[in-house]
């Protein structure tokens, strides 16, 4: 447009109109999603009326690993920055809030974040503490009245007897969680619609009871001692990894099986490296979860093949065979 202004050219009227600044603010909100938060923080500086565009985000992504500075307390003061101008000045709603970073020492800071969010529509709330110092969950955390999906990493869970309800979420994933048995039955009686979950590396839990009649999906790993599931209409995938933090096998792995073989609806089956050692020892394999027509997928993920004499699969006694019902079968 310049060009053509020092030539003495009349420029286009068309040049004169700023297209981007003129779309809807919901259009915006999209464009800016597609960003890295960081790049779409920068756009403040495109013109005045983009400084506070970045702040009409429902979405809100901070990723201390993906921060290009290398010095610890930049990358913290950052995000300090960053998700205290979003929460202070934010306009319209927020419905996820994805937090990966090393926030210790400064744990008070995040509580404060919490609290405010607590108040708030939110849907989506992923927190993960990346260093060796775990976080303790506050109370004020179960007041979240809509949330969807829930993940935590690096923390303590302590579940208070006056818990409400979460009976949106669909969605509960653990990592690395510090939590014992009945905080966590007690957590999961309080989803009545979860389909989905994930419990891996989870120190104090040795019993995992489940009564879910909504769960569809089912990730846990070798650490956990016994497995019952108290309501399954609707359980179609289980998957079982390896517990690479704690090497030791599943002590009584066959109330484990006992369980599996019980779920009349599973489709598909994903096991990993010990898990199928110690079945593959026993012969075990022989009466796991194979003898319903629903299961159409399995999957051995992880297999050290020199630690295994002899790998039999077999279908329940009676006229019909395995492959008359898997349709996959990996070996990866």
């Amino acid at each position: 447009m310049s060009f053509l202004a020092n030539l003495g050219e009349q420029v286009p009227s068309e040049f004169l109109i700023d297209s981007i600044s003129c779309l809807p603010c919901k259009v915006l909100n999209i464009i800016l999603e597609k960003l890295p938060l960081f790049d779409a923080v920068r756009t403040c500086v495109l013109a005045k009326g983009w400084r506070y565009k970045w702040l009409m985000l429902s979405k809100l992504f901070l990723d201390y690993e993906l921060i290009s500075d290398d010095t610890k307390d930049l990358k913290w003061d950052m995000i300090f920055f960053v998700t205290n101008n979003y929460l202070l000045n934010h306009t319209g709603t927020i419905k996820t809030f994805y937090l990966r970073t090393l926030c210790w020492p400064h744990y008070p800071e995040l509580y404060q974040w919490l609290l405010y969010l607590s108040k708030l529509d939110l849907e989506v709330l992923l927190l993960e503490e990346l260093g060796s110092q775990p976080f303790e969950m506050p109370s004020y955390m179960f007041r979240f009245k809509k949330l969807r999906s829930l993940f935590l990493g690096n923390c303590t869970l302590r579940i208070p007897s006056t818990i409400g309800s979460f009976s949106t979420l669909f969605e509960l994933s653990l990592r690395d969680v510090s939590i014992n048995d009945n905080d966590l039955h007690h957590l999961l009686l309080r989803c009545p619609l979860l389909v989905k979950l994930t419990l891996l590396r989870i120190h104090g839990l040795d019993h995992l009871r489940i009564h879910s009649p909504s769960l569809t999906m089912l990730e846990i790993d070798t650490r956990i001692e016994d497995v019952v599931i108290e309501s399954f209409a609707c359980l179609v995938l289980v998957c079982i990894k390896n517990s690479f933090r704690y090497p030791g096998m599943v002590r009584s792995w066959r109330s484990v099986i006992c369980c599996l073989s019980g779920l009349d609806s599973l489709q598909r089956l994903v096991l990993y490296g010990e898990f199928i050692t110690i079945l593959a020892a026993d012969c075990a394999l022989e009466n796991f979860p194979l003898r319903n027509d629903t299961l159409i997928c399995l999957s051995l993920c992880d297999v050290r093949f020199e630690t295994i004499e002899v790998l039999r699969i077999e279908a329940a006694k009676g006229p019909k065979r395995i492959t008359t019902y898997l349709k996959e079968w990996d070996v990866l």
